[in-house]
């Protein structure tokens, strides 16, 4: 497979989606068609999630640029090819119906993609493997413009990628499972020096290189991946063992315990997305909602601040953490939760990417507001 370093300008994998299944549908002019009309999808979203207010005036949807580039990764990836002139389908390539499917919340799916993404861009690679490198799995980074601002922000964790890469990396990594990120407070900010705006960004995955499990030892300066690779040989049950198996052996006890294993150069990469017990869940939901809540049960708060909060002290990716919160709902046990939609209009920036529009629950309602009580003694706290 051909690789490639810079990623297109393309933020959301469902602009993609509706790109490819335009050019399936017929052709270029349907490609258009269906891209726009996802785009106007979104901007109807964002109004609905947050409460209404002015949406984007429909006659100044551009997307000339975002075809454009979607028409540049779908190339890239091997999903479209040239026949007689014309941009077609290749539905040669298995990964093509993952891609058409457009359902990240499916696993399968999911998988397909990433593997796709990871053996196509070597920017995509580079940076993932740079944030294992460090002591807790994540980065610290500016989100601020000009004056070579983010080359000095990450210049010593090694990453040689500019921002606008880093960027596309950040957005896709966190819709494919692998990554996730949170807009650092001012107090953060300034504290890390990194501006007016910082992010964490944060594996939510094992990533593991099939030849480190042979030297383990080796990696005991890098805190974050050495814990890994021993959690990794103890889950599949090959503590003590890897030295008399051969690496087909470990490779499929690998995915039969669900894990991803990606060929690369002579090594296989295995991939697993984070989760944790729901009993570890539901107690760190807790203590970060009722800190939020100013210590008073029953007191709302945004979903997507205590979302970032959650998912970042678990690793975890957003869809995990949504997923935990339906059963929860659907499920009511120790706790009761309630889900509120907006009330009024909130401000424009908190929609202004898709992670930070939060699911929609029972009845369609949009979670913008989440309500937790814990059951004491037969009722719920107060």
């Amino acid at each position: 497979m051909e690789k490639h370093r810079r990623i297109p300008r393309v933020r959301d994998l469902q602009y993609l989606f509706a790109y490819l299944k335009g050019l399936q549908l017929g052709g270029e002019a349907k490609a258009r068609e269906l891209l726009r009309h996802r785009r106007l999808e979104f901007e109807k979203e964002k109004a609905e999630a947050m409460g209404g207010g002015k949406m984007i005036d429909i006659e100044k949807v551009h997307i000339n640029y975002l075809l454009q580039e979607c028409q540049k990764m779908g190339i890239q990836l091997g999903l479209i090819k040239k026949c007689d002139g014309k941009l077609t389908l290749n539905e040669e390539d298995p990964s093509t119906k993952a891609f058409l499917a457009g359902d990240l919340k499916n696993k399968s799916n999911r998988s397909v993609i990433l593997e796709k993404f990871f053996l196509s861009y070597e920017s995509f690679r580079h940076l993932i493997f740079k944030i294992r490198e460090r002591p807790y799995g994540k980065i610290y980074a500016t989100i601020d413009r000009g004056k070579r601002f983010f080359e000095h922000s990450v210049k010593n964790y090694g990453i040689e990628i500019g921002q606008w890469d880093f960027e596309m990396i950040r957005d896709l990594g966190s819709q494919l499972g692998i990554l996730n990120w949170r807009l650092l407070n001012e107090q953060e900010t300034r504290s890390l020096n990194l501006g007016k705006r910082g992010i964490s960004l944060y594996l939510t995955s094992y990533v593991i290189n099939l030849s480190d499990l042979f030297r383990i030892n080796q990696f005991k300066d890098f805190k974050f991946y050495f814990d890994c690779l021993n959690m990794f040989v103890d889950n599949l049950g090959i503590v003590n063992k890897i030295e008399i198996m051969s690496k087909n052996d470990i490779t499929n006890i690998a995915l039969n315990q669900n894990f991803l294993a990606i060929p690369l150069e002579g090594d296989v990469i295995f991939i697993k997305e984070f989760e944790p017990s729901k009993k570890m869940f539901e107690e760190k939901l807790w203590k970060r909602y009722i800190e939020l809540a100013d210590y008073t049960a029953g007191t709302p708060v945004m979903y997507v601040e205590l979302r970032d909060i959650v998912c970042e002290d678990l690793m975890i990716n957003d869809m995990v953490f949504d997923n935990f919160i339906i059963d929860m709902i659907n499920n009511p046990n120790a706790y009761d939760l309630k889900v509120y939609p907006a009330e009024g209009v909130l401000p424009r920036f908190l929609s202004d990417k898709r992670k930070n529009i939060p699911p929609r629950v029972r009845y369609g309602v949009f979670a913008v507001y989440l309500i937790i009580y814990r059951k004491k003694g037969g009722s719920y706290e107060v």
